[in-house]
């Protein structure tokens, strides 16, 4: 009896949702890194002011508004369409190498 293994050679199954307020170079820097990792990116950013320049970007799910904690966790969560989800923040970045 043989077992199947799941390959993934790709990250099209993965959505990571980010947290930020009031960090716009981070928040960038760290969207277009999983952009570039072919993930689903969904931002949820409570900052005074919206960052235009990702909400603009190809492959975003941006979401601007000073909601509570609860209510930005709760539009995350909402938003996935794919089976794993994984929750950073602005500042925190996953190597495939580490």
């Amino acid at each position: 009896m043989s077992k199947s293994k799941t390959s993934f050679t790709t990250l099209d199954r993965l959505t990571v949702a980010v947290l930020s307020k009031d960090r716009p170079e981070l928040l960038e820097s760290v969207v277009r890194y999983w952009l570039d990792q072919n993930v689903n990116v969904i931002v949820s950013d409570a900052s005074k002011h919206p960052n235009l320049e990702v909400a603009a970007l190809t492959g975003v799910l941006y979401h601007h508004g000073e909601d509570n904690w609860s209510q930005r966790l709760q539009f995350l969560s909402q938003s996935v369409r794919t089976d794993f989800v994984m929750l950073s923040c602005d500042d925190e970045l996953y190597l495939p190498s580490a």
